[in-house]
């Protein structure tokens, strides 16, 4: 029925027009949103339109010709039959995590879901990947994969960060999903609020944190969700902060290896916000350009020793990073404008 009530026709003939299937909203902000506007702006595309988990539109409401399809993750009933219907049109799959080797204390994958991923994977053009190890990991675990894997990195708006940027009395942790870094590191939350009291820091929690934790800061704000735009709008208002981003750096290797897959998407919130990342010598953000190693800890407790430096020496921190990433344009190559254009040849 939601083919009649929201008519998607294939017209190969057209400018390049995508229609996106999103699997989340929050993700189609994050890996859809931001990279179609930078084609839509560049004119690689005549236009896109953006699908939710029952195939109804999240644009205007009318009939939508395209010419090619965009994908991600876990797509639903409704998608997969349309794609199923849709073989003959060139199709690009989305994988922001390695969803497929998650370890069962993240999520467990329902067969079901692997069978609809392994057939995007078998049928894709090619397939869209945050970071070189993600695709390198899928590649190991599919090697009959035939499609292209393109990295396209996580991005910004504006390589260039708030001007006024003084210290600010904050530290900053988001997490987009449960915080399993409290998992190995139980005591790190309340090590985490102990240093920040005695400096005086106010401590800001972004995500699905237990509002418990947030009591352990004497001056302290939970933010639960935001939406991406909003998010990013927000971090800037932060301007001047400290930023942490812990990543598991020591579990057995068939669960570190979905980790070690992510991206270094911290690095770019906190660097376009004007804000200082301090974080865990985790592959993804070791492997990044926008990698800081005097800022960068092994385990818990020496992250909680780079962020007492940070605290300690705030606005010379503030410069080491104007100096390091922002002087040299470093974070230039992450606005969207840029990214987007690994897209470029696979709508040509």
């Amino acid at each position: 029925m939601f083919f009649k009530s929201c008519p998607f026709v294939h017209a190969p003939a057209a400018r390049p027009a995508i229609l996106a299937l999103c699997s989340d909203n929050f993700l189609a902000q994050v890996r859809f949103k931001p990279f179609l506007n930078a084609l839509l702006i560049r004119d690689v595309i005549a236009e896109y339109q953006i699908a939710d988990r029952s195939m109804g539109m999240l644009g205007p409401h009318r009939p939508y010709r395209f010419t090619h399809i965009w994908c991600q993750r876990n797509v639903s009933t409704a998608q997969f039959t349309f794609l199923k219907r849709h073989q003959h049109v060139p199709m690009v799959y989305e994988l922001d995590d390695l969803i497929t080797a998650m370890p069962d204390f993240v999520a467990r994958v329902k067969p079901r879901v692997r069978t609809r991923i392994e057939w995007c994977l078998r049928h894709a053009k090619a397939v869209t990947v945050a970071s070189e190890r993600l695709g390198a990991s899928l590649r190991e675990d599919f090697p009959w994969l035939t499609g292209e894997t393109v990295v396209l990195r996580n991005g910004c708006a504006s390589a260039v960060p708030p001007v006024q940027r003084a210290p600010r009395k904050q530290v900053i942790w988001t997490s987009g999903d449960l915080p399993f870094y409290l998992d190995g590191y139980p005591n790190f939350m309340e090590d985490l609020a102990s240093l920040a009291n005695r400096a005086g820091y106010e401590g800001v929690l972004i995500g699905r944190f237990d509002r418990k934790l947030a009591a352990k800061f004497d001056r302290s704000r939970h933010i639960s969700y935001l939406d991406f735009a909003s998010y990013r709008e927000f971090l800037q208002s932060c301007a001047g902060a400290i930023g942490i981003a812990p990543l598991p750096t020591d579990l057995p290797p068939t669960e570190q290896r979905f980790f070690d897959a992510k991206s270094d998407i911290k690095l770019v919130d906190y660097l376009s916000s004007g804000i200082v990342p301090v974080c865990s010598s985790a592959v993804p953000y070791a492997k990044s350009s926008l990698f800081l190693p005097s800022l960068a800890a092994a385990n818990a407790k020496e992250l909680l020793q780079r962020l007492e430096m940070c605290i300690a020496d705030h606005a010379r921190m503030i410069e080491y990073v104007n100096g390091t990433i922002h002087a040299p344009g470093l974070l230039r190559p992450r606005e969207f404008s840029q990214v987007s254009k690994a897209l470029d040849h696979l709508v040509a």
